[in-house]
C-alpha cells in the first residue's frame, strides 16, 4: 500500500465485507449473520478456554490480536462467500472501465450516483468497525480519482442537496412530487432507515405511493426470483410488487383510452334544413 488513500480503501473492504453479511444476509439460504458472528464467538470461546487453563489474565495486546484474527477470519468468510477477491471489492479498482462480467461493474455505476447524486456515503460511526479515516473527504477523493471530471472541476456535497430538491428531502419535504412508487424494504437491512418505510393515507390517494417491509428481510430480498424456501414475507413482498405495477399499468391504459376519446370525438352526421330540401321552400 504506497498511499494513504489505498490503505483506507483496504479498510473499507475490511469494513464492507461485515456489512454485507447483514446487508446480504437471506433466510433459509444465506444465514451470513450467523456465520460471521461465529468467527467472534467462536475466538471468545477459545480465549475464555486460554483463562481457564492458564489461570492468569492475558493482556490486551493479547485480546486486541485474538479479535483481529477473528475479523480477519469473518473478511476471509464473506469474499468467499461472495465469490470476490480483496482486489474486487476496492474501491480503486472502479476504474476498470471495460466491458465484461468483472465484480467492480456494478459496483461502478453504483458509486458514480452516489458521487454525482445522493452521496450516501458509508462512513465511520464512532467505535465501529468502519475506520474513523473512511470519512466525507476520503469519499470526495474516491469520487474525483474515479470519475476526472473535465476543465478540472471537482466533486462536491452540493449535488446531495440539488437531489433533494428533486425528488423531495425525505424528513423536510417527504417524497416530493413522485408518483406511482411502491418503497419495499427489509427490516434487517441497514440502508431501510434511508428508506420510505411509511406512507400517508392522503399520499397514497394522491399520488400511487405504497410502501411494504419485509419481517427479518434484508437487502434486496425482494429482488431474486419466487423460490420454494422463502419465507412468506418475501413472498408476499413480491406479490405487492406485482399488484403495484398492474395497477399502474391499467391506469395507464385507462387515462389513455380516455385521452383517445378526447381527441378523437365520434364521427356524427348533421343535416341542415337546406342540405335536405334543397332551395325549396317547405
Amino acid at each position: 500500500m504506497k498511499t494513504h488513500d489505498q490503505r483506507v480503501a483496504l479498510l473499507y473492504v475490511i469494513a464492507d465485507a461485515i456489512a454485507e453479511s447483514v446487508q446480504y444476509n437471506r433466510q433459509p439460504t444465506r444465514p451470513w449473520i450467523e456465520e460471521v458472528c461465529a468467527c467472534f464467538s467462536e475466538t471468545a470461546s477459545e480465549r475464555e478456554e486460554t483463562h481457564d487453563n492458564k489461570g492468569d489474565k492475558r493482556e490486551k495486546h493479547d485480546n486486541e490480536e485474538d479479535l483481529v484474527n477473528a475479523l480477519a477470519k469473518a473478511v476471509q468468510l464473506m469474499l468467499a462467500k461472495l465469490k470476490m477477491t480483496c482486489k474486487d471489492s476496492n474501491l480503486l479498482q472502479l476504474t476498470d472501465t471495460r466491458l465484461g462480467p468483472q465484480a467492480s461493474a456494478s459496483a461502478r455505476l453504483w458509486t458514480w450516483q452516489s458521487c454525482a447524486e445522493y452521496g450516501y456515503w458509508q462512513v465511520a460511526y464512532k467505535d465501529s468497525v468502519r475506520s474513523h479515516l473512511i470519512d466525507l473527504d476520503w469519499h470526495m477523493r474516491m469520487c474525483n480519482a474515479l470519475f476526472p471530471l473535465p476543465s478540472g472541476s471537482k466533486f462536491s456535497t452540493d449535488v446531495v442537496a440539488e437531489t433533494n430538491v428533486w425528488s423531495g428531502d425525505k424528513l423536510v419535504a417527504g417524497v416530493g412530487a413522485a408518483t406511482n412508487i411502491h418503497f419495499t424494504n427489509g427490516e434487517n437491512d441497514p440502508w431501510a432507515p434511508l428508506s420510505v418505510t411509511e406512507v400517508s393515507p392522503v399520499v397514497v390517494d394522491r399520488q400511487g405511493l405504497s410502501s411494504f417491509t419485509i419481517q427479518d428481510g434484508s437487502h434486496c430480498n425482494d429482488f431474486y426470483a419466487y423460490g420454494r424456501t422463502e419465507p412468506v414475507a418475501v413472498t408476499e413482498a413480491k406479490a405487492r410488487i406485482q399488484n403495484a405495477i398492474r395497477g399502474w399499468l391499467e391506469d395507464f391504459r385507462e387515462r389513455r383510452e380516455q385521452q383517445k376519446r378526447k381527441v378523437d370525438p365520434p364521427l356524427t352526421k348533421t343535416f341542415s334544413a337546406t342540405s335536405v330540401g334543397g332551395d325549396s321552400e317547405l
